[in-house]
């Protein structure tokens, strides 16, 4: 059923594609509409915006009031027609306390929706002051934020793609419906992907990441709350990360501090561990976890791989227990008697091994 939702998501937007361009072959006449609001704005103000086949692009600038440019573009087989297809776009800009909104709609006078026959592009040009909320919704579309923002972001975009700069504010919320997401730097963020393609991050304080069916890398997280399935997820550096992961697979190339997982039918690589780590605690279930350390650590190690195997080749020292089914190991892992950091997995039907860079 799923599958067949999909598919059908994938040939409407093929459909809506190839009408577009069988339109604009087809369509040569043209008729631009523009429309220019402004506001005052006072610190804390929100502004609100949704939009339907367009592209949003926010920017941030020194003045204390928000400026409203939308440019219409309709094409088609004559001007009256494109003026009639421009005239269908209903957008209301209207303030009240508080609150700047602009809201698009499609209507014709005979209640039909607009035909995906004719063309017509659609630009949103906003400019804010960095000290007020954003609500910002996408439908068909793209999102972008260029320059910083220090007050809260939320982004809700359906099939489309979000950008964005720099985030300050304490907290932001971004989710992606059939889409792609791309952040330089956000300090704390909530983040809900669902079929979201290419997802990618420079670098996020404090996320908490709810996702299924997506793709995601970062190079530098300090804190990873996560709830995945069905995912694939790699990350450069990451310091903290508590969660539960299902049917995904997730890489990490350094693991700075703790880690904290529940694992069910899913892949873990931790390609390297920093020296001074502190925890690991994983409890998987049919889930091969695989884990590089360095010469010089030493760890206080309780594995328990049940109706499974510990694969220690790399490390002479080592003597699992096997008991039945399954099989142990508690003790140092290293060369000293003093082990700084502690190892603990219990993994059933699946495999624990480790490397030595």
């Amino acid at each position: 059923m799923k599958n067949m939702y999909v598919l059908l998501i994938l040939w409407l937007y093929l459909s809506f594609s190839f009408s577009i361009c069988h339109s604009q072959s087809m369509n040569d006449k043209e008729y631009v509409k523009e429309i220019n609001r402004s506001f005052p704005t006072h610190p804390e103000d929100t502004l609100c915006v949704k939009t339907l086949y367009s592209q949003l692009s926010v920017s941030k600038w020194d003045k204390n009031e928000v400026d409203i440019y939308i440019r219409i573009v309709a094409k088609a087989s004559s001007q009256e027609m494109a003026k009639k297809i421009a005239d269908s776009l209903s957008i209301h800009i209207y303030a009240e306390e508080e609150k700047i909104n602009c809201i698009t709609d499609f209507y014709y006078p005979n209640n039909q929706n607009i035909s995906f026959k004719n063309l017509f592009d659609i630009h949103y040009i906003i400019h804010v002051p960095s000290n007020i909320y954003l609500d910002l919704y996408a439908t068909f579309g793209n999102i972008a934020l260029v320059g910083d923002f220090y007050n809260n972001i939320y982004a809700d975009v359906k099939f489309g793609d979000f950008n964005a700069d720099q985030l300050y504010g304490k907290n932001n919320s971004v989710s992606i419906l059939y889409g792609n997401a791309s952040i330089n730097q956000i300090e704390k963020l909530k983040l809900s992907l669902k079929f979201a393609f290419n997802c990618t991050s420079n670098y996020i304080r404090n996320l908490s990441l709810n996702s299924s069916q997506s793709s995601f890398k970062c190079r530098l997280i300090d804190t990873l709350n996560i709830e995945s399935q069905f995912d694939k997820i790699y990350i450069d550096t990451l310091a903290y990360i508590h969660g539960n992961i299902k049917q995904s697979n997730i890489q990490i190339a350094t693991l700075k501090s703790e880690m904290n997982l529940n694992l069910d039918y899913s892949n873990l690589k931790i390609k390297g561990l920093a020296r001074d780590f502190k925890k690991i605690n994983i409890d998987a279930d049919h889930s091969p976890i695989d884990i590089s350390l360095h010469k010089e650590q030493t760890l206080l190690a309780d594995i328990e791989v049940l109706q499974g195997m510990i694969d220690v080749k790399n490390f002479p020292e080592i003597r699992k227990e096997i008991i039945e089914h399954s099989q142990l190991f508690k003790g140092i892992i290293g060369n000293t008697t003093q082990p700084t950091s502690i190892l603990k997995i219990r993994n059933e039907y699946g495999i624990v091994k480790f490397k030595l860079l």
